[in-house]
Parts: C-alpha cells; structure tokens; sequence
C-alpha cells in the first residue's frame, strides 16, 4: 500500500480534513483502517463515488474487506420491489456487518436514512451448513421456506431449491453457483458446487451460509400481524382490498416501503454498527440529507393520493437523526472546498494528444517526476 501519513492529533469525536483530489479520499481510508485498526463507513455522494472507491481501495489496499450497502433501486413509494441482486446484497452487507466481516463499508447519502429490518431478524432466518450437521431434512425444508425460498422439481435461479430423495439443491439468494447438500440419514455427508445445467458436481466446500430471500419476515402469521397494523395504521383500509389481499398473503409490489408495519421496531443502519466503527463524511451531507427529505416528502404527497404510503417520518430518518446518531463514533469531515490537505494534489496533466506532433509532450514535461502510468487496451 502507498503510505502517507495520517492526521498526528486523532480526536476522539470529531476531525476535519481539508479537501482531497479524487483518489485521495481512498488512500486516506486505506491508511487509515491500516493505522488505526478499526472499521470505517465512508458516506458518499452516489454510487459512482461508491464504485471509484471500491476500485481505488483494492488498488491501493488489496487486503481490505469492503463492501457497498445499496439503496432500493427502485424510487421511494413506487408499487415496485427492489431487484432479488439488491436485496441479497443488502442482506449479505448488513450479516457481515453484524459478524466483523469487514473493514470498510461504503454508503449512499440517501440510504443511511433507510430503515432495516432489526439485527436479531437474522438469528432464526439465515442458515448456517457444514458437513457432519446432524439436521432432519423436513425440518430445513420448512426452514428454507420460512426463509422465503421456493421449493422446485428443479432449481434454475436464486432463491429456489429442490429436494429428491436424500439430495438438497439451492441456489441462495443472489448467487450464481448451486449447491447440492447429500445427506446420510440425518448428517450433511458432503456440500458441494454443481452445474445446474448438466448437474454435475465440481468443488466440494466444507460450510455454507443460505441468507434469507427477504427483508421482511412472510409466514403466515407474520402477515396477519403486518395486516392489523395496516388498518391500525389507516383505519380506512379496514375493508379495502389491499388488506383483504394481504390476508391472504397476496403482497403488493412495493411492500418493502411497509417494512415498519413487519416488526416491533426497525433498525437503522447504526443499530448494526459496533462502537469502535468510525464515519468519513463530505462536509455539505447534512444538506444532501435535507434535500432528500424533501424529495421524500414531495413523493410522499404525491403517492398518499393514489395508495396508502407510510409517513416519511415513519420509514426514514430526517438529517438531525442521522448527525445525532453519529455522536457515538469518531467523524472524519472532509472539506468540498479551499486547498488540499497536506501531502495531497491533483494529477498533473499528462494527456495525451494525438492531433499534435508531439502527443507524448505533457508526459515528458513530467520526467524528473516519478509518476505511475496505467496502461489499459482501449476496446
């Protein structure tokens, strides 16, 4: 990894860091987690900044564990789920968060102001597998599909499995590889990969972890209790056809911006984080968080007409919840403008301009420098 030094006076609750050229943001992290030793979230504008640091960190760290939590892609209040890849991602962040599996987690502005389902959501729904489990075969079907997963003659996609005889066969939500499961008797005898299409095994691994297919709990008495805190929630949706639809568990598309009416009481993303985690934040996030409450709002207004739509307030965290939950890690607040922080500076220009006679000229101008050239065939 490039070494650069970080900041010789850490406070423990709040450091400001002046502006950082793009690709300095990841080197900062990067020297960071090394020096430090502890998890960071780094809040970003969108995804794009998300993607530019996940690259630029495995460059400059390749032993970092880093992850993206996405947001929906689908817009608030929208009769549309979220895609099963989102989901699965989201589901697998928010476990490796949970189990210390990671270093630097990576966050949309707009989606550190969503609510998950609680952390103990997981403890009864994700599935962990090796080989010499003593497990009644029965018994992981009902599992599996308290989970959310679709029993099938044959499993073709994520989030479906198959049963015949003493053979399991899943594809868990958001993978691409199938496992088959053999058992003897009541033990898991092997776990191993196998192509779908031809259904012959290739690897054997030794443990599995089948993550729920969902973010919100759908047996069928965890619909009815959703269902009664519908119409607590809008009287006039006592006779209604969403409700009666519900209750016999027929969800609507988009049913994921109910999530509160699944549980007790969500969780934000902070109820997963761990006190030692610290958060890396742009200076102007407050009002990236105001202008999407106001966007939320505007939805919420337009949507409420058509459709019962939850409160903003009841699904999203406004700002000043966001900064008040941040009181309990150590910030870093990068500047948006003025100079760079010390030690860093933009990228000479070294373009190169085909239309001259000379098109390497800016490059030999940087000669005495010592700069690192990343040549890549252009497609």
């Amino acid at each position: 990894m490039f070494k650069n030094l970080v900041p010789a006076t850490i406070h423990q609750q709040k450091n400001r860091i002046a502006r950082l050229p793009s690709g300095g943001d990841a080197l900062l992290v990067a020297n960071l987690v090394s020096e430090l030793g502890t998890p960071f979230v780094y809040v970003v504008a969108d995804g794009y900044q998300a993607q530019r640091l996940a690259g630029e960190l495995a460059f400059f760290a390749a032993n970092l564990r880093v992850a993206t939590l996405p947001g929906y892609d689908v817009l608030p209040y929208e009769r549309q789920s979220p895609s099963t890849g989102v989901i699965a991602e989201r589901l697998r962040t928010l476990w490796q968060i949970q189990h210390g599996q990671l270093d630097v987690l990576l966050i949309q502005a707009q989606t550190i102001q969503s609510l998950f389902p609680p952390p103990e959501y997981f403890n009864s729904r994700v599935l962990m597998l090796k080989t010499g489990d003593i497990l009644n075969l029965e018994q992981l079907r009902s599992q599996l599909s308290q989970a959310g997963y679709q029993c099938v003659n044959q499993v073709y996609e994520s989030g479906e499995f198959a049963i015949r005889g003493s053979i399991l066969d899943i594809i868990p939500l958001g993978s691409k590889d199938a496992l088959r499961i053999d058992f003897f008797d009541d033990e898991i005898e092997s776990i191993h990969l196998f192509d779908n299409k031809t259904q012959l095994v290739y690897q054997a691994v030794d443990r599995i972890e089948i993550l729920p297919t969902r973010e919100y709990p759908h047996a069928s008495d965890n619909i009815r209790q959703m269902a009664t805190r519908l119409v607590e929630y809008f009287p006039k949706e006592h006779d209604s056809n969403l409700n009666k639809d519900i209750r016999h568990n027929l969800l609507p598309a988009g049913v994921e911006f109910y999530l509160p009416l699944f549980f007790n009481s969500c969780a934000t993303l902070f109820d997963y984080l761990y006190d030692n985690w610290q958060i890396i934040f742009a200076d102007n996030l407050h009002s990236q968080l105001n202008q999407h409450w106001q966007e939320l709002t505007k939805r919420y207004d337009y949507y409420n007409y058509q459709y019962p739509c939850l409160k903003p307030v009841d699904l999203f965290l406004p700002a000043d919840k966001v900064f008040e939950a941040f009181k309990g890690h150590t910030l870093w607040e990068i500047g948006g403008e003025g100079n760079f922080y010390s030690g860093y500076g933009e990228l000479p220009d070294i373009v190169i301009d085909n239309k001259t006679r000379a098109p390497l000229k800016k490059l030999f101008q940087q000669a005495q420098r010592k700069i690192i050239v990343n040549v890549c065939e252009i497609l």
